[in-house]
């Protein structure tokens, strides 16, 4: 089963079942993306399926590696970018594919 989460673009193929330790963000996005991100990840994960709790872990851990990964802006960028495709970048996906193996262990 395919769920997405983020702003509805990003497949993550799991049931996040465990919290694991989230790396320290290297770049700090404002707080209203953050907040922005966590909420429209948080209600798309559970209109896919998935429980509060489990979006809640998916969602923390994505924002996370992006923050880890990506300055603000080269985040926009792709976000930008996948929102004129509608098709995440690979970018993203490896981000979800980190995430999704992570909450697995």
């Amino acid at each position: 089963m395919t769920f997405f989460w983020g702003f509805g673009l990003y497949p993550v193929s799991t049931f996040a079942q465990n919290n694991t330790s989230q790396p320290k963000p290297k770049y700090s996005y404002p707080q209203e993306i953050v907040k922005a991100y966590l909420n429209g990840c948080s209600q798309r994960s559970v209109q896919e399926g998935l429980t509060q709790q489990q979006a809640k872990i998916v969602c923390q851990c994505t924002i996370n590696r992006f923050q880890s990964r990506y300055r603000l802006d080269q985040f926009l960028k792709l976000y930008t970018q996948a929102q004129k495709t509608k098709e995440p970048p690979d970018e993203f996906v490896d981000v979800g594919i980190d995430c999704a193996t992570q909450l697995l262990k």
